[in-house]
């Protein structure tokens, strides 16, 4: 009927689990099955990392339900790993922006046509796309207004 119709799909926030992949990228990432198959590669490194931090996870849930700080927990292993790279990340690091953005912009393109013959404009973005000195400058002036 020539109506313009946008939809958009929220893939909700990728923060946590980008930060897992980095790390599992670091470990086990290979440049062969990255050039082979770059989504089902990085798919098999999120697994991998995911199954190697379970006995993490699950000693954090532990001392949660116990009542326990978890912050010693917290601060080792892939937990301390995946923290400094996302802190890396906030912190403006060149080397983990570009680490950060290779696998998705070489995962992605501007446009992609699916099945069903209709186009879809990829657009990436977040809250973490956000300068930390902005959120700095506009904090004050929303609780002054009583918005936050």
């Amino acid at each position: 009927m020539g109506w313009d119709v946008v939809r958009v799909n929220y893939l909700g926030d990728l923060g946590q689990q980008f930060g897992w992949l980095s790390v599992g990228w670091e470990q086990y990432c290979s440049d062969k099955f990255l050039q082979a198959q770059l989504l089902k590669h990085l798919l098999d490194v999120y697994v991998k990392i995911n199954a190697e931090f379970k006995p993490e996870k699950a000693a954090c849930k532990q001392a949660r339900d116990e009542g326990r700080d978890t912050t010693e927990i917290k601060s080792q292993g892939l937990f301390a790993k995946h923290n400094a790279f996302l802190q890396r990340m906030e912190d403006d690091d060149e080397e983990a922006l570009r680490y950060g953005n290779d696998p998705v912009t070489s995962a992605s393109s501007d446009t992609t046509t699916y099945t069903l013959g209709l186009e879809s404009t990829l657009m990436y973005a977040g809250e973490s796309q956000v300068n930390p000195a902005t959120v700095a400058e506009v904090e004050p002036i929303l609780k002054e207004k009583g918005v936050y």
